[in-house]
């Protein structure tokens, strides 16, 4: 298998788990590269709002956590949550009504 078949795998994977099929392949290229930038930058600005960063302005970091949740893909990270929220309520035992 080829680097760009196991590329094309992985990609309709995810695709298939977010339920983002009807998204064309180039596009969702992006969207994934773009989610990978904001949630690192949303991390850093969340680490850097922790007691343990002194010396850090606190505007910096809620700045990143902004900036990081305005480039990440919302219909990527939506996605993913709610593809998450079944698993979840499995663990949790909170499905079961009876």
């Amino acid at each position: 298998m080829t680097a760009a078949q196991t590329k094309r795998k992985i990609n309709t994977s995810i695709q298939k788990a977010v339920h983002l099929e009807r998204v064309p392949e180039a596009r969702f290229e992006t969207m994934v590269q773009k989610t990978v930038l904001g949630v690192f930058l949303a991390g850093l600005g969340v680490y850097l709002i922790m007691p343990k960063a002194e010396g850090v302005p606190l505007y910096v970091g809620v700045g990143l956590v902004v900036l990081g949740a305005t480039v990440w893909s919302g219909q990527l990270v939506t996605g993913a949550i709610k593809a998450l929220v079944g698993p979840l309520r499995s663990i949790l035992g909170k499905g079961d009504d009876a």
